[in-house]
């Protein structure tokens, strides 16, 4: 992926983002969060991984099982006993949000 490519997704993951963004700007944000989160898990960017699930769960995005246990481990070999633990709690909240409707439904 080209440098330009990451940065017109990292623009629609801002502007998707915001408090006054139309549902397709939140759509485009999602689909932007979950390409970069993909793109660092393959690159091997664990840190940037993690930083990336976070935005795609706060879109309400839908993380794909591989790319939560990619974190997970990934969060596991970083310091601190408490990362692994958060974002298993992060997991088992968007799995909620999830179960209760769509992200669109919340715009």
């Amino acid at each position: 992926m080209k440098r330009e490519a990451i940065r017109t997704l990292k623009k629609s993951l801002r502007t998707g983002g915001e408090a006054h963004a139309s549902p397709q700007q939140a759509q485009d944000a999602r689909a932007a969060a979950l390409a970069l989160l993909e793109r660092s898990v393959a690159m091997r960017h664990d840190r940037l991984a993690i930083q990336r699930l976070l935005d795609a769960v706060r879109l309400r995005a839908p993380v794909a099982p591989a790319l939560w246990a990619h974190c997970e481990a990934a969060a596991a070999r970083l310091p601190g006993p408490v990362r692994p633990q958060m974002l298993q709690l992060l997991r088992h909240q968007s799995a909620q949000h999830a179960s209760h409707g769509s992200p669109a439904a919340d715009r």
